[in-house]
């Protein structure tokens, strides 16, 4: 299976101010980001930091990456619907260790 074709956590990441949007989706990954950029660039994106930021520092400036996949809706649904910012790669890396312990509690 496609990493981009399965659901999962995702994080969009701004290069320039190196702030960062975590996410989940029980749909596709590739289709949320779709989504997103589609809100994003017709300025209706529901999220009005990430709506700022993107139109201050444009499209260029964000890079979209899979945290976590996820074999199905069901495993997706486990992890809750937290969506959150995160400023510092240690706190993303305590991210990523909780995921694998959710993972492990399996």
């Amino acid at each position: 299976m496609s990493r981009t074709k399965s659901p999962g956590v995702y994080l969009i990441e701004n290069k320039v101010t190196g702030k960062r949007y975590v996410g989940s989706t029980t749909i596709n990954l590739q289709q949320r980001w779709n989504d997103h950029k589609s809100g994003l660039r017709n300025n209706k994106h529901a999220n009005i930091h990430l709506q700022r930021t993107w139109n201050k520092y444009g499209e260029e400036s964000f890079v979209f990456s899979i945290i976590e996949q996820c074999t199905n809706v069901l495993e997706r649904e486990k992890l809750g619907d937290d969506v959150f910012y995160i400023e510092d790669d240690k706190a993303l890396a305590g991210l990523k260790k909780l995921l694998k312990l959710k993972d492990d509690e399996s």
